[in-house]
């Protein structure tokens, strides 16, 4: 078609707009070029100057949507990853809901018209690849699981977001835009094992008590006592300094001076000492 004057290109341009409510209204087997020239309020015959068929026309109308499309699966600018998920599938699920109705006429024309199936794979194959692209950068931070083929996902996960979008926006299902939007991202948080800044783990740091446990703080009003030393070679090990062996009597220390008193359990308990026997008195 030779290049259109500025009103030339105001028509044409009418006729689409004018098509796309017609295409979304009738669908496109219920869609003629009449009914076309009617909504653009041109003669039946000025249409043919610009498109040789409906189909035409449906292709010029499917190139903005496509336009628009593109422009919703850019991925937002955000550092936090789950905004940026959640960023993206909102903004899908806008593009989708303006042009739900001539998406649902594309896939009846492109029963009968492999133009119409390249429009659609176009869309599908972009959302995969700018998808892929961004679950390949947040591996490479160590965000997403190392694991996950990056393809793979994003072909599962904009399948799942895109049949979603089909039957609630485009056949009518009923849900609650809030929680369908979050739903979503905790499918795409959880199927990419994304572990975001937020809730990742901190490597641990190194141990404050490097020689050992740390001794704990003696009761208040009670001096801190050592643990039991070992019992020199030759000596048997008591429980503490100061309590005889079960089964053996105290013995008296070398030279002169009185015996030694039968030992309490420990110099701080409460109790008093146990009396002296009586033979040891009249020493």
């Amino acid at each position: 078609m030779p290049a259109l004057t500025a009103r030339g290109q105001a028509t044409r341009d009418k006729l689409v707009a004018a098509a796309r409510t017609v295409f979304a209204e009738r669908g496109f087997a219920g869609t003629r070029m009449g009914d076309l020239a009617d909504a653009a309020g041109v003669a039946h015959g000025t249409v043919y100057t610009y498109f040789d068929t409906k189909e035409d026309v449906l292709l010029a109308v499917l190139a903005a949507v496509r336009e628009d499309l593109h422009a919703a699966m850019t991925l937002p600018t955000v550092r936090d990853p789950v905004a940026r998920i959640e960023g993206a599938n909102r903004a899908y699920l806008d593009g989708y809901r303006s042009h739900a109705q001539l998406l649902r006429v594309a896939q009846e024309a492109a029963a009968g018209d492999a133009r119409f199936a390249d429009v659609l794979r176009d869309l599908r194959d972009t959302h995969v690849r700018r998808v892929a692209a961004a679950i390949r950068k947040l591996q490479a931070e160590g965000v997403a699981a190392p694991d996950v083929d990056a393809h793979t996902a994003a072909a599962a996960l904009c399948g799942m977001v895109e049949g979603f979008a089909a039957h609630w926006l485009g056949r009518g299902e009923v849900h609650d835009e809030a929680l369908a939007n979050r739903t979503l991202t905790q499918l795409w948080v959880r199927g990419l094992g994304l572990r975001p800044p937020s809730v990742r783990p901190t490597p641990p740091g190194p141990s404050r008590a490097t020689g050992g446990a740390r001794p704990s703080a003696a009761p208040a009003g009670r001096p801190a006592t050592a643990p039991p030393s070992a019992a020199p070679a030759g000596r048997p090990a008591t429980a503490h300094p100061g309590v005889a062996a079960a089964g053996r009597p105290t013995p008296e220390r070398p030279g002169p001076g009185p015996a030694l008193t039968p030992a309490t359990a420990h110099p701080d308990h409460a109790d008093p000492p146990a009396a002296r026997p009586a033979s040891e008195e009249s020493r």
